[in-house]
């Protein structure tokens, strides 16, 4: 082992120093040795082989041993005699040469295993319950535990495998090695949650380039997410690593954050809440890897991010920041990494406050461990269980802490728990069942190629289901040859080139270099597989007979020049961004903002696919026709836009992020030593004045068809099935919302109908917060699916700074359902609590559900929906229902309710059935009022469209959002129909 593998005893009688070994494991599997020779790390590994008899046979040529392998789990090992000797005695010189190294490099401290040291120090294995079992699971690794030296438990705890800033060969990027006489496999970590780091060039080509994280957001699916992590997870365990170093789920707070695109969870923490546990169980149950958590926490910007101080309160921390980590603690993830960043003045690698909060208040149960180089000092009691990337990587800048001497002075009970809490997450992964290689020898596994031919498919659909389509004017898209027989591709992004770092690691170079299809630094993958747009177009246009006439360059002229050639223009433009650095703008690359500009002023067709790393500036965007974005979609971009623009799928992605119309609307990152999150929850589509003025709102995207939907219902979460599965963060199902959608257009088309709830005042929240989202299945024209939104308590609460913690909101609230944040097509008031707490503003449909006995009334759940109009209706159903109930009241009705005293409030006898006359009366002005209403709607839609004044149907905000009354005009919210419609709706 390299840098403190466990040295015997000084009284013990082996004089061979460094004997190598081979390992039975408990499923009866050998790890094979092959003769090979790794200079001072472990020495000529013999061949061994099982018999029938379950007896151990070591054939190393010197001698022969039997140990004794009965059966699972006992453990053994082989060991040659001579083999230190066998290896120098070739040639003086070289063992000259090895033995300086050696002590230069304290290569000779615990190289190997002495001869006989396994079979006298063999332990047997307790056999492990089941990972459910959790304190079975705790006592296992204790009993484990038990077994260990001083020494391995230090390795537990200490990583190894860099010399300095450079990973070493036969090493993955973050390393604990195996404890062969225990049967404990290596752990391998590799970067990053997006696919297989290729920091070795001749991997480069063997893995597949998948789409980004933030492009997996954008598809707000969590079935999508959970197959991505699934092939990633697969890829990574054939190359040899059982762990990935992902995902990453920061919440965005800084639209410039240089590593935003890393990020799953968007600028929403419900988004990462549900899609951070599909990618732990895609990797963790779909793959057999185990996956870690990043980085926790407040880690918003790059800028600084080894010194910022983030100051945060406590309630923006718990309903904005945890939720994302808490749905993947609630999957069960293996390990969390602490970020560079400090919190409250207290690195967070040593912030002893952050681990109780992740332990004790989100119920996190596996292993800690720093991000590369962020410890400042060791910290076991604080609750940092392992050091990376430990042994032999500490440099003048960055110390290691975790070093054996550092490790020797800690409470024995410490370094237990640390040690505890490796293997029992060991155990939960599966890392027993399917070991693996052990480094340094895992140059074979290094160098298999995992890619496959239903990866790259899964990367195509992958990045496809990615893309958002944010405008789309009189059907610009999809491109069809009989209409647009020649299309223009112009713009240096439609064939730029993958960006390969050539293996450089951390602070080396060029390595945190991004590209369009992938974003640079840790999670960066290069390919040599990679489709550019032009490319994919021009494959997929040739097959539909279109011809292309190509300008990839970012030269105007030249695209003028081949835009008035064709029926079409697509103009491809992009931003990258890396890890380290912050965005130092939100505009696009270079010229990119012009050359659109250029494009669009021949007045042709033109349609601008965009590649993104986050938010980004589209100043010309009333100038253009059609807009595409994609959020870095990895190796199969070129296919993925072919796939939307020719209309072979239709668009289904959705913003994870707000798209600002101005730079200034953006939060910048902090430049000072302290950065203080003085906005609170007032970030993105939670910020009215951003959802005033965004281009585009969160959760926008538009496709080839249009959806209608019905109005909103509660129905009774009994028969919902999500809701028979607990989830242990947030709560029972409190209520059940069913909506219609119906496909109204001429495609099939997926639709993503979303949920955004708002709480009583007492809750605080400045607008209504989303709180479920769910996509439909690809819906034929004409076809429909109902869509349940299951609220679970932790949904319909809001954490409360004076009982620190969560407290269920009571009082009326209202669903707001529909496309995007903005764009809102139905509401449902609800009645949350008691009846009491709703007053006259209840809702009643959902009494019986929610335990209210007394419920609400009809006109009060009308004058809710339909403010001062509903006034004037619900004191005419008072006033009818009084007169009714007074003259029927006593009269043979035993089962009534008696007749209200004089001066009793009305609404206490809403449960009582009206006369069939009175409802008559009533539906009728009901229905007569609703028809006016529409009537007057239609006046001014068709005012709206013709580009009339509306008149005084339309108020001086939709007004001037039309360009009528004043004020620039501003796009509509949704191509097709305005936003005054949408509120209409």
């Amino acid at each position: 082992r390299f840098f403190g593998s466990p040295s015997p005893p000084t009284s013990a009688p082996w004089s061979d120093p460094a004997p190598a070994f081979a390992m039975v494991h408990g499923n009866g599997i050998v790890s094979q040795g092959s003769e090979e020779i790794h200079t001072g790390y472990t020495l000529l590994a013999s061949e061994c082989k099982i018999s029938e008899t379950r007896w151990l046979s070591c054939d190393n040529g010197d001698d022969e041993s039997r140990v004794l392998a009965p059966s699972p789990p006992e453990r053994c090992c082989c060991l040659p005699r001579n083999a230190w000797r066998r290896l120098c005695s070739s040639t003086a010189v070289f063992a000259v040469v090895l033995y300086a190294l050696a002590r230069w490099f304290r290569w000779g401290q615990g190289t190997g295993l002495p001869l006989g040291y396994c079979k006298a120090k063999a332990a047997p294995f307790p056999i492990a319950p089941d990972v459910t079992d959790v304190e079975g699971l705790r006592r296992w690794a204790l009993k484990l535990v038990s077994n260990m030296t001083a020494e391995e438990k230090h390795g537990m705890v200490n990583g190894l495998g860099w010399f300095d800033y450079s990973s070493l060969s036969g090493y993955y990027v973050g390393n604990i090695l195996a404890i062969p006489r225990l049967g404990l496999p290596a752990i391998q970590m590799q970067d990053a949650m997006q696919g297989f780091r290729t920091l070795d060039e001749r991997q480069v080509g063997q893995v597949t380039a998948w789409p980004s994280a933030l492009a997996i957001a954008s598809t707000w699916d969590a079935n999508s997410t959970w197959q991505w992590a699934r092939a990633i997870g697969e890829e990574f365990r054939i190359k040899g690593a059982n762990v990935i170093l992902g995902p990453s789920v920061n919440v965005h707070r800084i639209a410039y954050n240089g590593r935003n695109v890393e990020y799953l969870s968007g600028e929403d923490p419900l988004l990462g809440q549900h899609l951070a546990p599909a990618y732990v169980r895609g990797a963790q149950e779909g793959a057999g890897v185990g996956a870690v958590l990043k980085h926790f926490v407040l880690n918003s910007q790059e800028t600084g991010r080894t010194t910022v101080d983030s100051v945060v309160d406590e309630r923006t921390r718990w309903e904005l920041y945890y939720p994302p980590f808490q749905g993947a603690v609630d999957a069960g993830v293996s390990g969390v990494m602490c970020s560079y960043n400090k919190i409250g003045g207290v690195y967070s690698c040593s912030n002893e406050e952050s681990f109780k909060i992740l332990r004790e208040g989100l119920g996190f149960r596996g292993f800690t461990q720093t991000d590369w180089w962020a410890s400042h000092s060791l910290a076991l009691a604080e609750g940092l269980d392992q050091e990376m990337p430990g042994a032999g990587s500490g440099t003048p800048y960055h110390p290691e802490y975790y070093a054996a001497p550092d490790l020797a002075g800690e409470p024995v009970e410490r370094l237990d728990t640390a040690a505890r809490r490796v293997l029992a997450v060991m155990h939960r992964a599966g890392l027993f069942e399917a070991p693996g290689c052990s480094p340094p020898n895992c140059e074979s596994d290094f160098r298999r190629n995992v890619t496959t031919q239903a990866h790259v498919d899964l990367a195509r659909r992958s990045a496809t289901r990615s893309i958002v389509l944010l405008k789309n004017v009189d059907a610009a898209l999809p491109i069809r040859a009989a209409t647009a027989p020649t299309i223009a591709v112009v713009g240096a992004a439609a064939a730029a080139a993958s960006f390969d770092p050539f293996g450089q690691n951390q602070g080396q170079g060029t390595w945190n270099q991004g590209d369009y299809y992938s974003g640079g630094g840790s999670g960066h993958m290069a390919s040599e597989h990679t489709v550019t747009p032009l490319a994919g177009l021009q494959r997929r246009a040739a097959s539909l007979g279109i011809n292309v006439v190509a300008s990839a360059t970012d030269d105007a002229g030249q695209a003028v020049a081949a835009a008035q050639r064709a029926d079409v223009a697509i103009v491809v433009v992009g931003a990258t961004s890396g890890e380290a650095e912050d965005r130092r703008t939100l505009s696009l690359d270079g010229s990119a903002d012009d050359l659109v500009r250029a494009v669009a002023g021949t007045g042709k067709r033109t349609v601008v696919l965009v590649h993104a790393p986050g938010a980004v500036l589209l100043p010309w965007r009333n100038d253009v026709a059609g807009i595409l974005v994609m959020f870095l979609g990895g190796q199969e971009t070129g296919t993925a836009w072919a796939d939307i623009v020719f209309g072979d799928a239709a668009p289904s992605g959705r913003l994870p992020v707000a798209m600002p119309a101005n730079e200034w609307e953006a939060v910048r990152p902090g430049d000072g030593e302290e950065v203080r999150y003085t906005e609170g929850m007032r970030t993105s589509y939670r910020n009215t004045a951003v959802i005033e003025g965004a281009a585009y709102p969160f959760g926008h995207g538009l496709t080839y068809s249009e959806f209608q939907y019905g109005e909103p219902a509660v129905v009774d979460c009994a028969q919902e099935a999500r809701c028979t599965e607990p989830l242990s963060s947030s709560g029972a199902c409190v209520v059940c919302v069913r909506v219609a959608v119906t496909n109204a257009g001429a495609a099939a088309a997926r639709a993503v109908p979303q949920l955004y709830l708002e709480l009583p005042p007492s809750a605080g929240h400045p607008v209504p917060f989303l709180k479920g989202f769910h996509g439909t299945r690809d819906l034929a024209p004409g076809a429909s699916q109902d869509v349940v939104f299951a609220l679970r308590e932790r949904d319909v609460s809001y954490y409360s700074t004076a009982a620190h913690g969560w407290v269920k909101a009571e009082g009326p609230a209202v669903a707001h359902i529909g496309e995007s944040s903005a764009d809102i097509r139905g509401r449902l008031p609800l009645c949350l609590g008691a009846a009491a707490s709703c007053g006259s503003a209840a809702a009643g449909a959902n009494r019986r559900l929610l335990g209210d006995d007394e419920g609400q009334s009809f006109a009060d759940a009308v004058q809710l929906t339909l403010g001062d109009a509903g006034r004037s209706m619900r004191g005419t159903w008072q006033r009818l229902h009084r007169t009714a109930s007074g003259l029927v009241a006593g009269e043979g009705n035993g089962a009534r309710r008696p007749a209200h005293a004089e001066g009793a409030e009305a609404h206490e006898s809403w449960l009582d059935p009206p006369p069939g006359i009175v409802f008559a009366v009533v539906f009728s002005i009901f229905i007569s009022a609703g028809a006016a209403v529409n009537a007057l709607s239609m006046v001014r839609q068709r005012r709206l469209n013709s580009g009339e004044d509306p008149g005084p149907f339309v108020n001086p905000c939709q007004r001037r959002r039309h360009g009528h009354g004043g004020g620039p005009s501003r796009p509509m919210a949704r191509e097709g129909r305005s936003v005054a419609d949408g509120w209409r709706r």
